[in-house]
């Protein structure tokens, strides 16, 4: 019998995923709960299908479901964003590190938490954040579930990006991007706008 190990980062496969949160998350995988890109994508996808779940339950008398294209290219744009990435320094002169990928994760995780109705699509950072003097900027593709204020909403995630990029790695971006690329009443979406500061 061969010992079970974590899913390297190459190995992460939504499907799985999905096929053990559909099982209660019983019998326990250490493949995918030990593995640290599997189980960010797992919360992820947990987050995204509550989320889902919420927004079909408030409409559901009066509007369709949410289009399965959407679901599935977040889906998509989490499970490539949970990769690894390059490893980045947690704080100037320290040797313990985190990569791209768990600093997105992170991210993610304190917006699911912090604003209702806020979901981040990409998360892509520009400049290099393994040297402490060049500039970093965060840029954010977002949806929002109706009836969410798009200012309020924002300013949060903003907040939280430069809260948990100083935490994480001693420093505050120098730009935090957001792009609000679609708002969800019921099953419709409609495109949005871009806010930049």
């Amino acid at each position: 019998m061969s010992e079970e190990r974590p899913l390297r980062d190459d190995e992460v496969d939504v499907e799985r995923i999905s096929a053990y949160l559909d099982s209660g998350r019983a019998p326990y995988d250490a493949t995918i709960e030990e593995s640290p890109e599997a189980s960010r994508l797992m919360r992820e996808m947990a987050h995204l299908r509550d989320l889902g779940a919420r927004l079909i339950a408030s409409e559901a008398d009066a509007l369709p479901e949410p289009s399965q294209n959407w679901f599935a290219g977040v889906l998509s744009q989490i499970a490539l964003e949970s990769r690894s990435g390059r490893d980045l320094p947690l704080d100037v002169g320290k040797a313990r590190v985190i990569t791209e990928g768990a600093l997105r994760g992170a991210i993610r995780q304190a917006a699911g938490a912090r604003v209702p109705g806020l979901i981040v699509e990409r998360c892509v950072f520009e400049g290099e954040l393994d040297a402490s003097d060049s500039p970093v900027t965060v840029s954010l593709r977002v949806a929002l579930v109706w009836p969410t204020a798009a200012p309020a909403a924002t300013a949060a995630l903003r907040r939280i990006v430069q809260d948990t990029v100083s935490e994480h790695l001693g420093r505050v971006p120098e730009r935090v991007d957001i792009r609000v690329d679609e708002v969800h009443v019921g099953g419709r979406s409609e495109h949005s706008r871009e806010d930049g500061a």
